[in-house]
């Protein structure tokens, strides 16, 4: 899990919800190169983490195949009563899992997809 604002978010929120009594469970991805990597911090406080196989921040057509699988089994075992989700594509695939298993979800967005990620030709062609 790298270092950016889903992060950030989880390692704020997910340690007072199991303080609550929550059962919580992060799952997530490598980062890529040269990102910093949560995930050591989360296990210290306290956090279950699982790691996705190929769950990747680039797309990658079949990586993103088998990634889904990954996450759709783990959440299967794992059973939540809600999955909450960031970023765009982990988001996608988790929410798209979550619902092939009928388990209501939560997006958080982070950032504006248009703003400062793609150039002015291709943010006026996603809109």
């Amino acid at each position: 899990m790298n270092l950016g604002g889903p992060a950030r978010q989880t390692l704020a929120s997910d340690p007072l919800l199991c303080a609550r009594g929550h059962s919580v469970r992060v799952f997530c991805g490598q980062p890529e190169a040269g990102e910093g990597n949560l995930v050591d911090l989360l296990r210290v406080k306290g956090i279950d983490v699982q790691e996705i196989p190929g769950l990747r921040r680039r797309p990658s057509p079949w990586g993103d195949f088998w990634a889904g699988r990954a996450l759709r089994r783990a959440l299967r075992e794992f059973q939540p009563d809600l999955v909450h989700t960031h970023a765009s594509k982990a988001g996608w695939l988790g929410r798209r899992a979550a619902w092939a298993l009928g388990l209501p979800t939560v997006h958080t967005f982070h950032g504006h997809v248009l703003e400062g990620y793609f150039s002015d030709p291709v943010s006026r062609l996603l809109v």
